[in-house]
């Protein structure tokens, strides 16, 4: 409902869902981790199969994991939890 600077006024979340391409991922993971729980799930989609590989490695970086993952028509869905 609005970019990452809306998370601001966000309490701490279980599950975060951002379904936007790869680049305003990048920029804006920082953010979304800044409200994310330990042990907590991050949903990203919006991108393509062979962007995954660069995502998750950025994401490493913030303690983010790979749980899981669904390509259909090179579109991607990612499942990562923070530890």
């Amino acid at each position: 409902l609005g970019d990452a600077a809306k998370l601001c006024d966000v309490e701490e979340c279980d599950i975060f869902r951002a379904n936007i391409n790869r680049n305003i991922i990048l920029n804006d993971i920082d953010k979304y981790v800044a409200v994310m729980k330990s042990g907590s799930a991050l949903h990203i989609s919006g991108f393509y199969e062979n962007d995954l590989p660069l995502l998750q490695k950025e994401l490493s970086k913030y303690g983010l994991n790979l749980v899981s993952k669904v390509v259909r028509n090179d579109w991607t869905m990612a499942k990562f939890e923070l530890y």
